[in-house]
């Protein structure tokens, strides 16, 4: 499998947040409030799942059903009505996800026929770059392209960190660390950053802080914001890389990588 690189050095970061967008032309006030605090609270739950999990979740079910998240139980009904869908822009050669969470106004449709019509484009909710509803519907719709961005950016963010802790403990030995939890690494040879620590442990269940050959490894230099592992490359005494695999890709399902380059100057 191939890989879109991101190389950079040391930037300034600024880690914007994801959006909720919500929206409701129901001419029923008391149904609007009670409806909509309903879909307010669960979109703003689906963006925070993004924002910590990395991905929506498959079902409501199952986002009521993640540690963290039980406190939007309240807000979830039968009726209420939520998709998924991945969709791909070509413009900015990119692939994303988009969710929708619903009260259909006629509470008699089916969610695939409200789901099907867009009163902004061509296309379904499943295909169309541009949707969105102009009936009586309350619905959130969260897009999970701005958090490719910001994703990216705290990407940067982590990996800039553990580059500070493997250059001074590079200042003290002369060496890139090679020296890991199970032997030596060779010239070239790959390891993620948990195993060259020895933890086998989930990011969530991750505590305390480890030793990389001399470098001062805490948990959240182990792991992107995703659970995906960072990982490591000793290439020589001057030369090594850490990078991250991002959990999106662009249109043809070429993962984004974030790289390090560590250098000796």
């Amino acid at each position: 499998m191939g890989y879109v690189v991101f190389i950079f050095a040391m930037v300034g970061i600024s880690l914007a947040a994801t959006q909720v967008d919500i929206y409701n032309v129901s001419a029923d006030r008391l149904m609007l409030d009670e409806d909509q605090a309903r879909i307010t609270a669960v979109g703003n739950a689906l963006n925070r799942h993004l924002m910590v999990r990395g991905t929506l979740p498959v079902s409501l079910n199952a986002l009521i059903g993640t540690s963290g998240f039980e406190d939007v139980t309240w807000a979830v009904t039968d009726d209420m009505g939520y998709s998924v869908t991945t969709l791909n822009d070509a413009t900015m050669d990119a692939r994303f996800d988009r969710g929708v969470v619903f009260y259909k106004s006629n509470r008699d449709e089916t969610d695939a026929d409200w789901l099907a019509n867009n009163d902004c484009g061509a296309g379904t909710f499943a295909n169309g770059l541009q949707w969105c509803k102009e009936d009586q519907s309350v619905y959130a719709v969260v897009n999970t392209l701005e958090y490719q961005r910001y994703l990216a950016n705290e990407s940067i963010y982590k990996l800039d960190i553990l580059a500070q802790q493997i250059f001074a403990s590079r200042a003290n030995t002369g060496d890139f660390p090679n020296e890991h939890a199970a032997g030596t690494l060779a010239e070239g040879e790959l390891i993620t950053i948990p195993d060259a620590v020895g933890y086998v442990g989930t990011p969530e269940a991750c505590n305390g802080v480890f030793n990389f050959d001399g470098a001062i490894i805490t948990c959240e230099m182990m792991f992107n914001i995703d659970g995906s592992a960072v990982r490591y490359i000793y290439e020589n005494s001057t030369n090594a890389v850490i990078y991250v695999n991002q959990p999106y890709s662009n249109t043809a399902g070429v993962t984004y990588r974030v790289a390090r380059p560590l250098r000796d100057l």
